[in-house]
Order: structure tokens, then sequence, then C-alpha cells
């Protein structure tokens, strides 16, 4: 499924300095945190297996619920090393656009996408990130705290949009499942290969004419079905394909 996907997102570390601000409305303070965290060398393993092995041609990104800019300096050591292994790697910056630097590393992204939380002008992200900056001002929290409602059976096809690997390295089916409940594993205790097929599997039953009765019940009850992105319009137009030999 990797190969399908447009975005694989490394969450780097389990801190976002916004998440007193929005305390009560995002699950950055309420997720479980155990376990061990990803480190360099996992992440480069894996982005080898998936670029090298699996088909993956989209683009690396490096949060979920934190923010990466917090991190640049690791960030921007982990893009040059990954670049150096992997020449067709490619690297998608999703930030909260609090942190404004000027660094050549931020260069290696080829789209950098401002939630602007904190209603930054357009010359203030664009001295940072570059002119082709993507933005938002004034941005709504779109209420991944609270997401269950009665039960639907409406598809949604948000995992192709991401591969989402949380900071302990966890796989999420989307990142709406911020509690893990669609349980698919660990990078430390299985390969990528067999983490991209027990994901598929659970996909498999929600992308059709409707969900599956036997889909995750986190998603038939899910209030935040989604239709495909086109981050990468090629990789999106391969999904949409694949998703259509599904659709009754």
């Amino acid at each position: 499924m990797l190969h399908l996907t447009q975005m694989i997102s490394f969450e780097l570390s389990q801190d976002c300095n916004l998440s007193r601000l929005h305390e009560g409305k995002c699950p950055i303070n309420c997720i479980d945190r155990t376990g061990k965290p990803l480190t360099d060398e996992k992440i480069i393993e894996l982005a080898l297996e998936a670029y090298n092995e699996l088909g993956f041609e989209g683009y690396i990104m490096w949060s979920i619920y934190n923010e990466p800019m917090l991190h640049c300096a690791r960030m921007f050591d982990l893009m040059y090393k990954i670049k150096s292994l992997i020449p067709k790697s490619r690297f998608l910056l999703w930030t909260n656009g609090t942190i404004l630097i000027k660094d050549p590393a931020l260069n290696m992204f080829e789209t950098i996408i401002v939630t602007n939380y904190l209603n930054k002008t357009y010359e203030e992200l664009a001295y940072s990130f570059g002119p082709k900056v993507l933005w938002k001002n004034n941005p709504v929290l779109d209420g991944r705290l609270v997401y269950r409602g009665e039960k639907n059976f409406k598809r949604c096809t948000l995992p192709f949009d991401n591969f989402l690997i949380s900071n302990t390295g966890n796989i999420l089916l989307c990142c709406i499942d911020w509690k893990n409940e669609i349980k698919i594993g660990n990078v430390f205790e299985s390969s990528l290969r067999e983490l991209d097929e027990k994901r598929w599997e659970k996909t498999l039953n929600i992308i059709g004419s409707e969900m599956k009765e036997c889909a995750p019940d986190t998603c038939l009850h899910c209030t935040f079905k989604w239709e495909l992105s086109s981050f990468d319009p090629i990789i999106a137009g391969k999904a949409l394909e694949e998703i259509k030999k599904h659709v009754g």
C-alpha cells in the first residue's frame, strides 16, 4: 500500500509548543506516550525499506501531533543523511509556523504547509520558508479529540494520504485514531512490509462504496470521513484507480 500513499510521517518528537494553548482541544495532551522512541537509525532504516523495497515515491514528513521545527537540527541532519542514501527521497514540512528561521536546509522541502494558528503575516512566513509556502490563517482545530458519533458506513480514503508512524513506533491507520484503537503493530517488532500489509487489510474494509460491517469500530463511528487528497497528484491518481476496483 505504501506505493499508493502520498506521505510517510515519522513523528519526530512528542512535543508541541502550542499544547497548552490547545489544551482540551488537541490530542497532544492526552496521547499515551509509553514505549521506545524512534531513533535516527530506525528512521533511516525504515526510509530505506519504504523507498527501495516497497515502491514508495512520496514525501517524508516529520509530524503527526508534534511540532517538527522544535527539533529542526535533528530533522535537517536526518534529511541530509536520507537524501545521501536515497537520492529520490522527497520531503514535506507541515508546521504551525511559530518557529521562523533562515536555514538552507529548508530548501530541501518540496512543499511547506503552515497551519497558521497565530495569524502571522505572509511576509513573516515567506521570509523563513520561501515564497511558495502554503498557509491558512486562523485555522480551526479539527476536533480529533472527540471524533466518535453515530455508526455510519460512509467510506473513507484517508489512509492513502499518509502512512503514520508515531514517536513510539506504532502504526496508526489515520490521524483521527490518536488512541491507537486500530491495532496494526510497531516498527520495533515487525518489518515495514508486514505492517504495510496489515494496514492494507484494514483499509480494504473502509474504501468501497461504503464501509464493510467488519470495518474497525473506530472507523464506523468516526465523524471525519475523508476523500482522497492530492499532495502528489500522480500518486493520488494511482490510489484512485486502486480504490475504484473496490467500489461495488
